[in-house]
Protein backbone atom coordinates (compact mmCIF):
# COMPACT_ATOMS: atom_id res chain seq x y z
CA UNK A 1 0.00 0.00 0.00
CA UNK A 2 2.80 2.36 0.93
CA UNK A 3 4.40 1.77 -2.51
CA UNK A 4 1.10 2.65 -4.15
CA UNK A 5 0.89 5.92 -2.20
CA UNK A 6 4.41 6.87 -3.28
CA UNK A 7 3.76 5.91 -6.89
CA UNK A 8 0.50 7.88 -7.19
CA UNK A 9 2.15 11.36 -7.24
CA UNK A 10 4.71 10.11 -9.74
CA UNK A 11 2.00 8.76 -12.05
CA UNK A 12 0.08 12.04 -11.76
CA UNK A 13 3.20 14.00 -12.68
CA UNK A 14 3.94 11.80 -15.67
CA UNK A 15 0.38 12.06 -16.95
CA UNK A 16 0.58 15.87 -16.73
CA UNK A 17 3.78 15.91 -18.71
CA UNK A 18 2.22 13.70 -21.37
CA UNK A 19 -0.73 16.05 -21.77
CA UNK A 20 1.69 18.89 -22.54
CA UNK A 21 3.25 16.92 -25.38
CA UNK A 22 -0.20 16.01 -26.73
CA UNK A 23 -1.05 19.69 -27.12
CA UNK A 24 -1.35 21.15 -30.61
CA UNK A 25 2.07 21.76 -32.13
CA UNK A 26 3.25 25.33 -32.07
CA UNK A 27 4.00 27.17 -35.28
CA UNK A 28 7.62 26.85 -36.38
CA UNK A 29 9.84 29.79 -35.68
CA UNK A 30 10.13 32.10 -38.62
CA UNK A 31 13.45 31.73 -40.37
CA UNK A 32 15.08 35.04 -41.14
CA UNK A 33 14.64 35.86 -44.82
CA UNK A 34 18.15 36.03 -46.30
CA UNK A 35 16.93 38.57 -48.87
CA UNK A 36 15.79 41.08 -46.21
CA UNK A 37 17.37 44.46 -46.79
CA UNK A 38 18.46 43.49 -50.28
CA UNK A 39 17.37 44.71 -53.68
CA UNK A 40 16.32 42.12 -56.26
CA UNK A 41 18.34 43.41 -59.20
CA UNK A 42 17.84 42.15 -62.76
CA UNK A 43 20.22 42.82 -65.61
CA UNK A 44 19.29 42.63 -69.32
CA UNK A 45 21.47 43.22 -72.33
CA UNK A 46 23.87 41.66 -74.79
CA UNK A 47 27.51 40.70 -74.85
CA UNK A 48 30.10 39.82 -77.46
CA UNK A 49 33.35 37.95 -76.90
CA UNK A 50 35.55 40.19 -79.04
CA UNK A 51 38.79 39.03 -80.61
CA UNK A 52 40.44 37.65 -77.47
CA UNK A 53 39.27 34.07 -76.99
CA UNK A 54 38.62 32.82 -73.48
CA UNK A 55 37.89 29.44 -71.89
CA UNK A 56 34.84 30.81 -70.06
CA UNK A 57 32.94 34.05 -69.56
CA UNK A 58 31.32 35.46 -66.45
CA UNK A 59 29.00 38.33 -65.65
CA UNK A 60 29.59 40.01 -62.28
CA UNK A 61 28.30 42.80 -60.08
CA UNK A 62 31.09 44.13 -57.89
CA UNK A 63 32.14 47.15 -55.85
CA UNK A 64 35.22 48.00 -57.92
CA UNK A 65 35.38 49.29 -61.50
CA UNK A 66 35.85 46.58 -64.14
CA UNK A 67 39.23 47.84 -65.33
CA UNK A 68 41.92 47.80 -64.27
CA UNK A 69 40.89 44.31 -63.16
CA UNK A 70 40.90 44.26 -59.34
CA UNK A 71 43.03 41.57 -57.68
CA UNK A 72 40.50 40.85 -54.92
CA UNK A 73 37.11 42.20 -55.99
CA UNK A 74 34.14 42.58 -53.67
CA UNK A 75 31.53 40.60 -55.60
CA UNK A 76 27.79 40.99 -55.06
CA UNK A 77 26.99 38.31 -57.62
CA UNK A 78 28.62 36.21 -60.33
CA UNK A 79 27.16 34.06 -63.08
CA UNK A 80 28.71 31.99 -65.84
CA UNK A 81 27.69 33.02 -69.35
CA UNK A 82 27.02 30.64 -72.22
CA UNK A 83 27.31 31.71 -75.86
CA UNK A 84 27.66 35.40 -76.78
CA UNK A 85 24.36 37.14 -77.36
CA UNK A 86 21.56 37.91 -74.90
CA UNK A 87 22.41 38.48 -71.26
CA UNK A 88 20.10 38.06 -68.27
CA UNK A 89 21.14 37.79 -64.67
CA UNK A 90 19.63 38.43 -61.26
CA UNK A 91 21.33 39.04 -57.92
CA UNK A 92 20.17 40.09 -54.44
CA UNK A 93 22.35 43.03 -53.46
CA UNK A 94 22.25 45.10 -50.26
CA UNK A 95 19.93 48.10 -50.71
CA UNK A 96 21.72 51.30 -51.69
CA UNK A 97 24.95 49.60 -52.70
CA UNK A 98 26.90 51.34 -55.46
CA UNK A 99 28.73 49.01 -57.82
CA UNK A 100 29.75 48.06 -61.32
CA UNK A 101 28.68 45.33 -63.70
CA UNK A 102 31.29 43.61 -65.83
CA UNK A 103 31.76 40.75 -68.23
CA UNK A 104 35.08 38.95 -67.97
CA UNK A 105 36.69 36.38 -70.24
CA UNK A 106 38.86 33.91 -68.30
CA UNK A 107 41.57 31.53 -69.47
CA UNK A 108 41.86 27.92 -68.26
CA UNK A 109 43.59 29.03 -65.04
CA UNK A 110 40.94 31.66 -64.20
CA UNK A 111 43.06 34.65 -65.22
CA UNK A 112 41.12 37.51 -66.83
CA UNK A 113 42.07 37.80 -70.51
CA UNK A 114 39.27 40.14 -71.64
CA UNK A 115 36.94 42.58 -69.92
CA UNK A 116 34.05 44.94 -70.50
CA UNK A 117 32.10 47.28 -68.26
CA UNK A 118 28.72 48.91 -68.68
CA UNK A 119 28.36 52.51 -69.79
CA UNK A 120 25.82 52.76 -66.93
CA UNK A 121 28.55 52.12 -64.32
CA UNK A 122 28.58 52.95 -61.46
CA UNK A 123 25.04 51.80 -60.63
CA UNK A 124 23.06 52.22 -57.41
CA UNK A 125 21.26 49.01 -56.51
CA UNK A 126 18.20 50.32 -54.72
CA UNK A 127 14.45 50.07 -55.05
CA UNK A 128 11.24 48.22 -54.26
CA UNK A 129 10.29 45.05 -56.08
CA UNK A 130 12.52 44.21 -59.02
CA UNK A 131 15.21 46.77 -59.80
CA UNK A 132 15.93 46.52 -63.52
CA UNK A 133 18.97 47.64 -65.48
CA UNK A 134 18.34 47.10 -69.18
CA UNK A 135 19.97 47.85 -72.50
CA UNK A 136 23.35 46.82 -71.16
CA UNK A 137 25.91 46.09 -73.87
CA UNK A 138 29.31 44.52 -73.28
CA UNK A 139 32.00 44.16 -75.96
CA UNK A 140 35.02 42.44 -74.45
CA UNK A 141 38.56 43.65 -75.08
CA UNK A 142 41.96 42.80 -73.63
CA UNK A 143 42.26 44.55 -70.24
Amino acid sequence: MRTLLLALPLLTFLSCEKSKTDAAPTAPKKVKDDTAGKAEVEFFGTWSAGEVKAAKYIFVAQAEPCTPVPEKPTRYGEEKLAAPGPLFSEFYIPQGTVGHTCVYGLDETGKVVSAAGSTQNPMTFKGEGEVIFGKLDYALKAP
